[in-house]
């Protein structure tokens, strides 16, 4: 029995979505609707798969021109918390002489209550990626800015990625201020959620989240 272009249309989204074929097996599928279309006088068949591929790239395409304007408030909003990240830590070391983020360490790593109330943040956890030799540590918002990103209804979790390059790497012990540096944030949970927003949404909520620091953040500068 002849196969239909709707039986070949599918058996060719088939194979593509399979993504175990070879060129020749394209090629062949090819010539054989390539066939057809010639026998039947067909002149404006096309793939389904083809044009599925082409939507999924308009809207890619879409997404990306829709979070250019969200950008500079993300990149705000990271570097904020890599600067409250910094303060913390650097009180933590003028009040301990080292810090270590590690789950094992005394107190599990965790920032004095005066530190975490003053900057919003605590220390909840750690991972060591033995292959890249790195931390990636985990941080929860507390306090004021708990709130503030509950009554979002947005995550409080971030996660910052340090690279000890001023010791030795395999030591998570923060003992100087220079290794300070080496922590950057990684990923902030709510940040996707931000996309979903009107960009005037994003404008207060950045002013909301950065207000409450705004003296602390001169006077330190």
């Amino acid at each position: 029995m002849t196969k239909t272009l709707k039986q070949f249309d599918a058996e060719f989204s088939k194979l593509i979505a399979s993504r175990e074929y070879s060129d020749e097996d394209v090629f062949n599928i090819g010539v054989q609707i390539g066939k057809l279309m010639q026998a039947t006088g067909t002149t404006d068949f096309r793939p389904s798969v083809f044009i599925e591929q082409e939507e999924q790239i308009r809207q890619d395409e879409a997404e990306k021109l829709h979070r250019i304007p969200y950008t500079d408030y993300v990149d705000k909003i990271s570097i904020f918390l890599d600067s409250l990240v910094h303060k913390a830590a650097t009180e933590q070391l003028k009040i301990k002489s080292v810090w270590q983020p590690n789950l094992v360490a005394i107190n599990n790593g965790k920032f004095d209550e005066s530190i975490a109330e003053k900057f919003c943040l605590q220390f909840v956890g750690s991972n060591y990626n033995s292959f890249n030799d790195y931390y990636t540590l985990q941080f929860e918002f507390v306090g004021k800015l708990c709130d503030f990103l509950k009554s979002k209804s947005l995550p409080i979790n971030f996660t910052v990625h340090y690279s000890n390059y001023h010791t030795d790497r395999k030591d998570d012990k923060i003992k100087y201020e220079s290794s300070i540096e080496d922590l950057s944030v990684d990923h902030i949970d709510f940040v996707d959620s931000l996309y979903d927003l009107e960009l005037a949404e994003v404008e207060k909520f950045w002013v909301d989240l950065h207000k409450p620091f705004l003296f602390m953040m001169i006077k330190n500068t």
